[in-house]
């Protein structure tokens, strides 16, 4: 069992903590949108807006359900397994035949 270091428990909960934000920032203020009229004027920009944040929101629910996070996950057990290998070298191939 391995275990975790300090920074990347962090980095991992701060990664948890701003997708949570993004996600909940963006359901409120579809939720805001019933509640507070916008001006005509505005519209076009408010709704460009809206539909980049849902793209961001998009792209953080990707990741964290989708296959980038298994990857993630085996790239890193990959990379411990061959950081704890220790290389040796068959010396037979180099060696002329007699």
């Amino acid at each position: 069992m391995e275990t975790k270091s300090f920074l990347d428990k962090l980095k991992e909960t701060y990664r948890a903590s701003l997708g949570m934000i993004l996600v909940l920032g963006y359901f409120l203020l579809i939720l805001l949108l019933y509640f507070i009229p916008i001006p005509s004027g505005n519209e076009k920009i408010i709704y460009m807006a809206i539909g980049a944040a849902g793209g961001y929101v998009a792209g953080v629910v990707q990741f964290e359900f989708g296959s980038s996070r298994g990857s993630e996950s085996k790239t890193a057990i990959m990379s411990d397994q061959s950081n704890s290998t220790t290389n040796t070298t068959d010396t037979s191939a180099t060696q002329p035949k007699v």
